[in-house]
């Protein structure tokens, strides 16, 4: 049960915080290590942009720990606001009553959810 717990307390914690997302104008996020070392590269070629820039572009930080904008001279990086997210799970209510409460060899879902408190009630 503290386990649960905690899991949803650090679930509270992280969704509660204020997220920044950086924006570098005129490039695409870099997802893949290949898209990294080609902005990089584009940055060596171009003294106009920052490899550092051009790889945080797309990234999303808790804003107090967010790097800082800008982020060195003639930055002209920009944050955006993301708004809060907002969890919520729904499944329909057999997967319960037909599947996680009904004792199988294969299941050992029901002994995992008395274990945490819960009950087919």
């Amino acid at each position: 049960m503290k386990t649960l717990e905690t899991a949803n307390e650090y679930t509270n914690k992280f969704m509660s915080n204020q997220w920044i997302k950086y924006i570098h104008p005129d490039s695409k996020p870099a997802e893949t290590q290949k898209e990294k070392d080609e902005n990089v590269a584009y940055a060596s070629s171009n003294k106009h942009h920052c490899a550092i820039c051009l790889n945080l572009n797309g990234c999303c930080f808790v804003s107090h720990i967010c790097p800082p904008i800008p982020l060195h001279p003639n930055c002209h990086c920009t944050a955006k606001e993301i708004p809060p997210i907002e969890a919520k799970a729904e499944c329909p209510i057999e997967k319960f009553t037909r599947y996680i409460f009904v004792k199988k060899e294969e299941n050992d879902k029901k002994e995992l959810f008395e274990g945490w408190g819960y009950d087919i009630i």
